[in-house]
């Protein structure tokens, strides 16, 4: 019989993935910034075994890329990442809608509109160091919709989806302009999925994606 290792909660490679992942969207690492595992370790006092497993994740997420030797660098999001990945999160986050019915009970439908209302309260003029927390609410609201559609693959490709779309409203500054529209069309989206009207629901989310993909290069 094998024995396997107890499962704990958390372990330190997951909080140092998760405390470099977020200094990376939050802009305080950028692009082309350089990462060692020996400056990461030091910084976070831990060994360097947890920090090479997190940047093992980070670099297949595309977050981080090869800097030569042991190195690693902070990659880009350019606009042709923003367009390729529009592509992909108009046919994952409709097919995600579609999903949702028999799904949604009103207790689910419920907690919904409050993201949606969560996402309109800090939509607008955000200041600086406010964004995040509008992008956090965001990211709530379309990774909810892919957890109440149950298909665990399809959740994990629109998580990666939405992790680009985060970086590039940090490090283009076009959020403020975005989210206004955005929180009118998240609206449209749950008053379809309410009435359980889940065709009209995917049309509105495509509507939303394809606009909010156009919205972010103008």
């Amino acid at each position: 019989m094998a024995n396997l290792s107890p499962i704990t909660k958390d372990t330190l490679s997951d909080k140092a993935y998760r405390i470099i992942k977020e200094a990376i969207v939050s802009n305080s690492y950028k692009p082309g910034d350089i990462l060692t595992e020996e400056m990461l370790a030091d910084q976070l006092s831990i060994s360097r075994t947890p920090i090479r497993d997190a940047l093992k994740k980070l670099q297949y997420e595309h977050i981080l890329a090869p800097g030569g030797g042991k190195k690693l660098v902070v990659s880009e999001v350019s606009e042709q990442d923003i367009e390729n990945v529009t592509e992909v999160r108009s046919s994952l986050e409709t097919l995600a809608v579609k999903l949702l019915e028999g799904k949604m009970t009103e207790e689910k439908k419920e907690h919904l509109q409050e993201l949606s209302d969560k996402c309109r309260k800090l939509s607008g003029e955000s200041k600086k160091g406010e964004e995040l927390e509008y992008l956090e609410a965001e990211t709530a609201f379309h990774m909810y919709i892919a957890e109440c559609a149950k298909n665990t693959f399809l959740y994990d490709m629109i998580d990666r989806t939405m992790l680009v779309n985060k970086r590039f409203h940090i490090l283009s500054g076009t959020l403020n302009k975005y989210s206004k529209k955005a929180v009118d069309e998240h609206d449209i989206i749950v008053q379809y999925i309410i009435n359980d009207k889940y065709d009209k629901a995917a049309e509105a989310m495509k509507a939303h994606i394809d606009s909010a993909g156009t919205r972010m290069l103008v």
